[in-house]
């Protein structure tokens, strides 16, 4: 049976279209798996502000890259998060529960 819950996040950025939440899932059929991949996974959300329901778009890190790594901070310019916030704002991305 496979659970999830869904987890408040620290404020990290002003983002004026959405609010992050962190999605916990517990698998088990990945519990005991031979390449000893955890059990437990989190997953960053881009959830709207406004209610529900939502379409959802799976954003999917390359190979080497991960979820967390489109929440870093970067030197004078916006991370990915504050890039889908402007662009919803301004008309060119969907209101939608971004899934990263």
């Amino acid at each position: 049976m496979n659970t999830s819950l869904t987890l408040p996040n620290v404020h990290a950025y002003d983002l004026t279209h959405f609010k992050i939440e962190t999605l916990r899932i517990e698998s088990t059929v990945l519990k005991d798996n031979p390449l000893n991949d955890p059990a437990i996974r989190f997953n960053p959300l881009l959830v709207p502000h406004s209610p529900g329901p939502w379409p959802v778009v799976l954003v999917l890190g390359g190979f080497t890259g991960n979820a967390p790594f489109y929440f870093n901070a970067k030197f004078n310019e916006r991370n990915a998060i504050q890039v889908i916030d402007a662009a919803y704002g301004r008309g060119e991305a969907p209101e939608a529960l971004y899934v990263f």
